[in-house]
C-alpha cells in the first residue's frame, strides 16, 4: 500500500492514510482505493467500528475510498436474535451437518491453511494478486483484536478455515476460504451458519459480514443470510434490507 495522503477522523479512533487507486476486484472499469489505519482496540471500541463499516485485516482497520464517489461496498449485518436458516440452508444443516468436525486452533501459519487458500484464491474467489506466507500471516494471522479461528473437517479431511474476530456485542467474519472440490458440501454457507451460532450461544447482537457488492456475484452468498441490514455510507446507519435478486 502507497500512502498519498494522512487524515485524522472527527473520531479519532483510526489515523487514516490512502492508497493508490488500482483496478477493483469486483466491479468491472471500476477503481478501488482504501483508507487505512492502525488502533488497537478493545471490545467495546470493536463494535464501533464495525458499526462504523470498518473491516479489519492484520493490524490495520480500513474503509473503501474509491474514486468517483463509488459506496457499492455496503457494510451487511446479520441479527442474531431474528436469524433463521433459510429452506436451503436448513437442507444443507439436514445433509451435512452431522459430517462437519469444527475445531478451534490458535491464529498461527500453517501450510495446509495456507494450501486450502491458494487454492480457494484461485478457482474461487477474487484474487488481488500472488499470496506468499508472509503476506497470508500479515493478513490472516496478525491480530490486534481477540480472534478465533476454526476449522472444519469432513471424515478427517481439513476442508475449510474461517476466521472470526470478537467485540462486546458483535461478531466479525475476517474471511473463509476452502477446498474448491467440496464445493458441493457448500463449506462457505456452513462456516457462517456455524460462526452464527456460535455467537448466538456467546450473547452476541450482530454478526458482520464484511461488504456487499449489489452487481458481483461473488458477493450474493451475503445476502442470504436474511434478515440482514445494510449501512447507509451516508449517514452511517443501518437499515433491514431488500437484497433479493
Amino acid at each position: 500500500m502507497t500512502t498519498k495522503h494522512f487524515i485524522l477522523e472527527p473520531n479519532r479512533w483510526v489515523a487514516l492514510e490512502t492508497t493508490d487507486a488500482s483496478e477493483c476486484p469486483y466491479l468491472i472499469d471500476r477503481q478501488a482505493q482504501l483508507s487505512f489505519g492502525v488502533v488497537v482496540p478493545d471490545g467495546a471500541t470493536f463494535d464501533r467500528l464495525m458499526e462504523q463499516g470498518y473491516r479489519r485485516l492484520g493490524f490495520l482497520f480500513y474503509l473503501p475510498a474509491c474514486p468517483g464517489g463509488c459506496r457499492e461496498c455496503r457494510p451487511i449485518k446479520v441479527g442474531l436474535a431474528g436469524f433463521s436458516p433459510s429452506k436451503s440452508q436448513r437442507r444443507l444443516l439436514r445433509r451435512y451437518g452431522d459430517r462437519y468436525q469444527v475445531e478451534e486452533v490458535l491464529p498461527a501459519y500453517d501450510d495446509e491453511h495456507f494450501g486450502i487458500y491458494e487454492r480457494h484464491a484461485l478457482h474461487v474467489s477474487a484474487s488481488n494478486g500472488p499470496c506468499t506466507p508472509a503476506t497470508y500471516r500479515t493478513a490472516f494471522v496478525d491480530t490486534c483484536v481477540q480472534t478465533h479461528v476454526f476449522e472444519y473437517r469432513i471424515d478427517s479431511q481439513l476442508v475449510a478455515v474461517s476466521i472470526l474476530d470478537e467485540g462486546e456485542l458483535t461478531v466479525s467474519s475476517v474471511y473463509a476460504f476452502w477446498e474448491p472440490r467440496y464445493r458441493e458440501c457448500s463449506p462457505g454457507t456452513f462456516s457462517a451458519l456455524w460462526e452464527m451460532q456460535w455467537a448466538r450461544q456467546r450473547a452476541k447482537q450482530y454478526y458482520h459480514i464484511g461488504y456487499w457488492i449489489r452487481d458481483c456475484e461473488r458477493m450474493s452468498y451475503k445476502s442470504r443470510f436474511r434478515p440482514h441490514q445494510l449501512m447507509d455510507w451516508a449517514t452511517k446507519t443501518w437499515h433491514t434490507a431488500d437484497t433479493k435478486r
